[in-house]
């Protein structure tokens, strides 16, 4: 193999490799079986090696590579023979309902699937999943939380370091928490640690991905000597806005409750236009800016407010 060196502008190519593509302790034996010292003195064909290597290594577990969607792939043979048909079975359902059960913290073990058709199904894959995962040592993140919690919860000597260690825990967003991290919470806090959970409960927006609004409640309850202050005075917002806020979010059930004031002005009056579709939308909000600008207005003086980025293509073209 040629030993030849090159002098790649930076990044260099390896570095750029090294970083992106394999872990500390591996890089630091593919050095020693090169013999050298540094990341710039590897050459380009010595990457080329690499990369041989690593495609023969990815090829025997390549759920690394595409994660769950390829282990569904390498498992199709036993699944058709379980009944377990993708176009039935998507892999994107299956994982779903996995991620959820984890974030509940429960193994496959411990779903209970009785009498439950779509459950007793998924939890035949989940079993093959945690199979897979185990023999080959990795995790999706639903499982870093999950075995997490499991090292704490099982282990005295780690939960006594983690008492000993946090004597205040500072909990932000907490209306955003599920069930593993709360759990994990209650695990990690001593009797004497001093918790601190900020959130708003009218704020919960992630419930598709398991977040449980219901926490915030769970909090005053499991710590039943805590303090609730109310952040109510708004810095902001005008009268009318906070007027139509505390309207709206007084349908919300199952909350703390606050009232939401502020000592500016009452503000302009709010108006609501219902778009047929997106480009109903950004035609409306042209013609305000126009409208604005015909009564001496300037444009540096208005701003367009969009939640997501590609809620601004309509209003750019």
């Amino acid at each position: 193999m040629s030993e030849e060196k090159y002098s790649w502008p930076r990044p260099h190519k390896a570095e750029e490799y090294y970083e992106n593509q394999i872990c500390d302790q591996v890089w630091e034996q593919i050095m020693e079986h090169f013999g050298v010292d540094e990341i710039l003195d590897i050459t380009e064909d010595q990457i080329q090696e690499i990369e041989e290597w690593r495609a023969e290594w990815l090829s025997e577990y390549s759920v690394l590579q595409v994660g769950f969607s390829n282990f569904m792939s390498r498992w199709e043979s036993e699944r058709w023979e379980a009944g377990l048909d993708e176009s039935v079975w998507p892999s994107r359902q299956s994982q779903w309902q996995i991620n959820a059960w984890k974030d509940e913290g429960f193994r496959s073990e411990s779903v209970d699937d009785k009498g439950d058709y779509f459950k007793e199904n998924i939890n035949k894959i989940y079993k093959e999943y945690e199979k897979t995962c185990l023999r080959d040592n990795l995790v999706d993140f639903g499982e870093l939380l999950l075995r997490s919690y499991e090292v704490v919860r099982d282990n005295q000597s780690v939960k006594a370091f983690f008492h000993s260690r946090f004597k205040s825990i500072l909990v932000d967003e907490f209306q955003d928490t599920n069930t593993i991290q709360y759990n994990w919470l209650l695990e990690i806090a001593s009797e004497k640690a001093s918790i601190t959970a900020v959130g708003d409960d009218d704020q919960s927006i992630y419930g598709w991905r398991g977040a449980k609004v219901e926490n915030v409640e769970s909090f005053t309850k499991t710590f039943d000597t805590a303090e609730i202050i109310r952040l109510e005075q708004n810095y902001r917002s005008t009268n009318i806005i906070l007027g139509a806020a505390n309207a709206l979010i007084e349908n919300n059930t199952d909350r703390l409750g606050k009232n939401l004031w502020t000592d500016k002005l009452e503000g302009e009056q709010i108006i609501l236009y219902q778009a047929f579709n997106e480009q109903d939308e950004a035609r409306f909000v042209a013609d305000i800016l126009k409208d604005w600008m015909s009564k001496g207005e300037m444009y540096s003086d208005a701003a367009v407010l969009y939640r997501s980025n590609a809620q601004s293509r309509a209003l750019e073209e």
